[in-house]
């Protein structure tokens, strides 16, 4: 069974609306993780799903044991070194034209830092970094895999759409977030999907100008 509700911010959301409907009782435990999916969904009460129902559900949380600065220093608010590496290996390939900005992960950035082609060395949300540039619109991270892959993560700022190109090249997601796993090679992906980003982010409009 699926419970869908596009007004949710996070999933967690919805799990307390069902455990309400359910009558049953939030411990602190619960209220903690349900916080934690809360806190990490909306990216610490940041993204434009982020309503009222969301920040009375979070302060309801608290108000069960949830313990929001625990939470926020512990996802949103720290970050593992291996990453720090990596971003210092990744920095000089980012580029921006046309209010796209991107980078570059090849497979080499990632054994430098002790992570092989296809591990889950995690990139410490990079997009999302770089959409907050002052420039861009659209952001992308090309992550290079084995076996002539490239994974693809996109972000953008309210206006703007990036799940009509995730969808175009075989992915899915969110307007604001989306991405995708396609075959070719880095300098391949790269020339096919730019100016794809480059096309949506002619059409949109800025949502906070």
């Amino acid at each position: 069974m699926n419970l869908v509700n596009s007004h949710w911010a996070a999933a967690s959301e919805g799990v307390l609306d069902w455990l309400d409907a359910m009558h049953l009782p939030i411990s602190s435990n619960a209220a903690q993780c349900l916080l934690c999916g809360i806190v990490t969904d909306t990216l610490c009460f940041r993204t434009d799903s982020t309503t009222v129902d969301t920040l009375a559900k979070a302060q309801r949380l608290m108000e069960c044991g949830g313990n929001l600065t625990f939470i926020v220093q512990h996802t949103v608010g720290r970050m593992a070194t291996s990453t720090i590496r990596l971003w210092a290996e990744v920095m000089p390939t980012v580029r921006i034209e046309d209010h796209v900005i991107w980078a570059k992960v090849d497979l080499a950035a990632r054994k430098i830092v002790g992570g092989g082609g296809n591990s889950d060395l995690k990139d410490g949300g990079l997009v999302s970094l770089l959409v907050q540039a002052d420039e861009a619109y659209i952001s992308c991270v090309f992550h290079e895999k084995e076996g002539n892959k490239v994974e693809l993560s996109f972000r953008a700022v309210p206006g703007f759409d990036v799940s009509a190109v995730a969808t175009a090249i075989g992915g899915g997601g969110h307007k604001l977030a989306s991405g995708a796993t396609v075959e070719g090679s880095l300098t391949d992906v790269e020339a096919r999907v730019i100016p794809l980003l480059k096309e949506a982010a002619r059409i949109g409009t800025p949502a906070f100008a």
